[in-house]
């Protein structure tokens, strides 16, 4: 599928970062790609336990509408059209999901 003169994006997202990228017949291009520091899940309990996991959750959403803006950004021109034939994701269950299943990414994608 991927042999064919059409051009795929690539989105492949974890934890620790993004990156975003085409791929064309076997010419692959890396458009961006970004680090992240989101805290972990805290293993600690006591009263701070739910504040700390009130943060990890507004973290990871924040993150997850950057992303969001970030591959509307790469992947639409400046004519609102898609500039690939589809976008594949990748990476961590979770985040792929929650970007695919969210209200966070446009619809044109």
């Amino acid at each position: 599928m991927l042999i064919s003169e059409k051009k795929f994006g690539f989105v492949i997202i974890d934890g620790t970062g993004t990156l975003w990228a085409t791929l064309q017949g076997s010419a692959k291009e890396i458009l961006q790609e970004i680090s992240v520091m989101l805290p972990k899940k805290h293993g600690r309990g006591g009263q701070s336990a739910p504040r700390f996991g009130r943060i990890r959750l507004e973290k990871r959403l924040a993150y997850l509408k950057k992303i969001a803006e970030m591959t509307t950004k790469n992947f639409i021109n400046s004519d609102n059209k898609l500039i690939v034939e589809g976008i594949i994701l990748g990476g961590s269950a979770n985040f792929k999901s929650d970007l695919e299943k969210g209200e966070v990414l446009d619809e044109r994608i």
